[in-house]
Formats: C-alpha cells, sequence, structure tokens
C-alpha cells in the first residue's frame, strides 16, 4: 500500500516576503494619515488660540477704556490771568481726560490721562499716557509717568463726541470737543488696523457718569 503524506502549516515558519511587503505598505499608509491629521489638528489648534487670544486682548483694551472713559470728571487747569482750561480735550484721533486710574492702585486720586497714537518712533502703536492732576498744572505739560502700550500695530484711531457745542439747540456728533465747561453726552471710539491683519475692533461708545466736577 502506498502511504498517504500529510502537510501541516508550521506556525514557527513566520510570515513570507509578500506578507510583510504587504504589512509595511499598509503600516506606511496610516503612518501618512495620521501625520496629516495630526498636522492639519496642530494647524486648526494654533488658529483658534491665535484667535481666542485676539478675541481676548481686544475685550482686555476695550474695558479698560470703557472703564477710565465712563469715570471722566470735569476739571480744569487754573490758568494766571486767564479762564480755566478744561482737562477733557477731545480731538478725533486722541483724547484727554480726568480720571481714576485703575491699573495704578498703588497710588490713589485722580489722573490726566491721554489716549492716543504713539507720536514716537513707533506711531502704529496705541498708547496711554497718564500724570497726576494738579490745577497748577497745564495740558501742555508732557505726562509725567512712562507710557503703557494697549495695542501694536495700529493704523489709526478715531474718537467721535455726542453732546451740545455752546448754544447748539440739538444735540450731534462731534470730530472735536475742546474749551467746552460740559463733558460729552457720549464717546464713541473706534481702532483701525491694517487690512492684511485679523484684528478686529468692534466699535463701542461709552457715557461718561460723572459729568460735574467734584468736590475736591
Amino acid at each position: 500500500m502506498r502511504a498517504t503524506s500529510h502537510r501541516y502549516d508550521d506556525p514557527s515558519a513566520g510570515y513570507t516576503l509578500v506578507e510583510l511587503l504587504v504589512a509595511l505598505t499598509l503600516l506606511g499608509f496610516i503612518a501618512v494619515f495620521l501625520s496629516g491629521t495630526f498636522r492639519f489638528g496642530a494647524r486648526a489648534w494654533d488658529a483658534s488660540e491665535q484667535t481666542i487670544d485676539r478675541v481676548g486682548q481686544m475685550d482686555a483694551v476695550q474695558n479698560l477704556l470703557r472703564r477710565e472713559l465712563s469715570q471722566a470728571i470735569l476739571l480744569s487747569f487754573a490758568r494766571a490771568a486767564a479762564e480755566p482750561e478744561p482737562v477733557f480735550a477731545g480731538a478725533v484721533d486722541q483724547v484727554r481726560f480726568a480720571a481714576p486710574l485703575s491699573i495704578h492702585r498703588e497710588d490713589a486720586g485722580l489722573y490726566v490721562i491721554e489716549l492716543g497714537m504713539n507720536d514716537g518712533a513707533s506711531r502704529d502703536d496705541l498708547m496711554l499716557r497718564w500724570q497726576v492732576f494738579r490745577p497748577d498744572r497745564s495740558g501742555r505739560d508732557p505726562p509725567t509717568a512712562d507710557p503703557v502700550v494697549l495695542l501694536r500695530n495700529v493704523s489709526g484711531i478715531r474718537f467721535a463726541y455726542f453732546g451740545r457745542l455752546g448754544e447748539e439747540i440739538e444735540a450731534d456728533w462731534h470730530t472735536e470737543w475742546r474749551d467746552v465747561a460740559a463733558l460729552p453726552d457720549l464717546i464713541r471710539v473706534d481702532v483701525e488696523f491694517p487690512d492684511s491683519d485679523p484684528r478686529h475692533w468692534p466699535s463701542f461708545i461709552v457715557a461718561p457718569k460723572l459729568n460735574k466736577a467734584p468736590q475736591l
């Protein structure tokens, strides 16, 4: 009789070269897919983080300006042989006013605060300057404290003032508010950025709460 031969697969024989090549190819595809997914996720995360930072920066600056402008007080500098000079002086690109300064908590009191673009080398910076209010000083005196940069790379800032100038019958918006014996009813602040800058400044309007001189 003829013996029948049987073949058995030996598990210890391992994988064939073709199987290894197929496995390596699949692993390569998976690695490429995961790498692309991770890169996309990282870019999306960075973009979201930058957007959150920009929005947070705008909110912080707006909150500061709203807090300071809403506390503006009607004060004047005393001038010899002349009418008193109101501290509040508003132009289309800068404003000066008297108010408590929330970012300077060491010394309580009233400050003369100036807000506008930097007039130095970095003309695209939005600056905040201040000095302690003294009636014997003048609005032409330079600020005594180092300025604070609120925003960098700004193309411009625009202020508008709502109220009655002199004997006007109706209140209206004005681009200047100078030598007026009253504060404006409303102050609007708009900040502009370069066209390539993704930052956005929502226009906001502030109403000064104190439209009369304090008891000093």
